[in-house]
C-alpha cells in the first residue's frame, strides 16, 4: 500500500518500488479424494455404485440392476445374481417385502440409492451365524440418506386420454422403516406378476380356466402400448425394531388389472349377389390381488427365538367375452362367455 499525502502532484511523476516477500505457504490444505469404484468386493459382499451406472433413461432401480455385472432380470422382474435366484431385496439391511420385492425394485428411483449390495451366503438370523451354512443370495439397497423421508413422483399424460402416474415414499423414522407406492396407468403396462404368492399357499393359485381368458395382443407393433388396460397398484411395507429383542413386520399389497379388447373382421365377396360376412369379438377381464402379511420375531434367550407369521391372500377375477358373426348384416352365430373366480388363502 502506498499512501499519498497530497492530492496534487504539481506535474511531478511519483514512482515507488514495491518489494514482495516470499510466502512459502500459499495453500492451507490440499485434499485428494479417490473416486468411488463401480464395483467393490469385500468378503461375501459385492457392492455396486449406482450413480456410476445410472443414466437419464433409468426410471427405477431395476433398470440399473440389469446393467450390473453378474445380474440378470427376467421379464416378470425376478432377479438372479451369478445364475442364483434372488429371494429377498433388503432396504438398509431389513427385509420388508420377501418375494414381493418387485414392489420396491420397480418403483424406487435410482437417484435415492447409493449402493446395491449382493450378499452371498446370507443368514437372516444372527443367532445362526457360524452354526449353519447358507447358499442364499440377497440384495441390500443402501440409500444416500438413511435418516429422513425420501420419495419421488412421476406424471405422464398423452393423447387419447393416456396417462401414467406413480409416487413412492421411503420413511426411516427412528426404529421404523417403511416403503409405500401407488401407481396407475392405461399405457399397456400391467402388473399381474408383481406379487408372488407365499410358497405354502401357492398351490391354491389354480390355473384351470374353464374358458380361454386370453386378451389378444396381436398387432404390428413390437410393444404393448396399444393394449387397452387400466392398472392400479399400491403397497405399504414396514418393519419395526420395537426393542433389541422384538421385530415386527407388516405388508399390504393391492393390484387391479382391467383389460379390454375389441376386434372385427369383414369380408366382401363380389358376384351376381354380393355377400358380406363379419366377425366381431369383444373381451374384457378384471383381475385383482390383495395380500396382507404380519410377522413377529421375539428373542427369548441367548440362543432361542420365537417367530410367527400370518398371510392372507384374496384374488377375485372376472372375465367376459362376446363373439358374434354376421351374414349380410344378420346375426348368424353368437357366443357369450363369462367366468368369475375367487381364490382365497390364509
Amino acid at each position: 500500500t502506498l499512501k499519498l499525502e497530497s492530492s496534487t502532484f504539481n506535474g511531478n511523476v511519483i514512482s515507488h518500488n514495491f518489494e514482495l516477500l516470499d510466502d512459502p505457504k500459499q495453500l492451507e490444505q490440499i485434499n485428494i479424494k479417490a473416486e468411488k469404484p463401480t464395483v467393490a468386493i469385500h468378503n461375501d459382499t459385492t457392492s455396486f455404485n449406482v450413480a456410476k451406472l445410472t443414466t437419464a433413461e433409468d426410471k427405477n432401480i431395476e433398470s440399473v440392476i440389469r446393467k450390473m455385472p453378474g445380474m440378470s432380470v427376467s421379464k416378470d422382474g425376478t432377479i438372479t445374481y451369478n445364475q442364483q435366484k434372488i429371494t429377498k431385496v433388503l432396504l438398509e439391511g431389513d427385509d420388508m417385502t420377501g418375494e414381493n420385492y418387485k414392489t420396491i425394485t420397480q418403483n424406487l428411483k435410482p437417484q435415492l440409492v447409493e449402493q446395491v449390495q449382493a450378499i452371498e451366503n446370507y443368514i437372516e438370523d444372527d443367532l445362526l451365524n457360524g452354526i449353519i451354512s447358507s447358499d442364499e443370495v440377497v440384495l441390500n439397497l443402501k440409500l444416500k440418506n438413511n435418516k429422513s423421508i425420501l420419495g419421488s413422483a412421476d406424471l405422464a399424460v398423452g393423447i387419447n386420454k393416456r396417462n401414467d402416474v406413480s409416487a413412492n415414499v421411503v420413511s426411516l423414522y427412528k426404529r421404523i422403516k417403511a416403503f409405500s407406492y401407488i401407481s396407475n396407468n392405461n399405457t399397456g403396462k400391467y402388473q399381474e406378476d408383481l406379487l408372488s404368492l407365499n410358497s405354502k399357499t401357492a398351490y391354491n393359485n389354480s390355473n384351470g380356466k374353464l374358458i380361454n381368458h386370453a386378451i389378444g395382443d396381436t398387432n404390428p407393433f413390437d410393444n404393448n402400448n396399444f393394449r387397452l388396460n387400466n392398472t392400479l397398484s399400491g403397497s405399504l411395507s414396514a418393519v419395526s425394531h420395537a426393542n433389541k429383542n422384538l421385530k415386527l413386520t407388516f405388508g399390504a399389497y393391492a393390484i387391479r388389472n382391467k383389460l379390454s379388447d375389441e376386434r372385427s373382421n369383414t369380408q366382401i365377396f363380389l358376384g351376381p349377389e354380393p355377400i358380406t360376412t363379419e366377425d366381431r369379438e369383444t373381451r374384457s377381464s378384471n383381475d385383482k390381488n390383495y395380500q396382507i402379511e404380519l410377522g413377529v420375531q421375539q428373542r427369548i434367550g441367548r440362543a432361542s427365538r420365537l417367530s410367527s407369521a400370518i398371510s392372507y391372500t384374496f384374488k377375485p377375477s372376472t372375465y367376459a367375452s362376446l363373439d358374434t358373426s354376421f351374414f349380410n348384416a344378420e346375426t348368424e352365430n353368437l357366443v357369450n362367455q363369462s367366468q368369475e373366480d375367487k381364490v382365497k388363502s390364509f
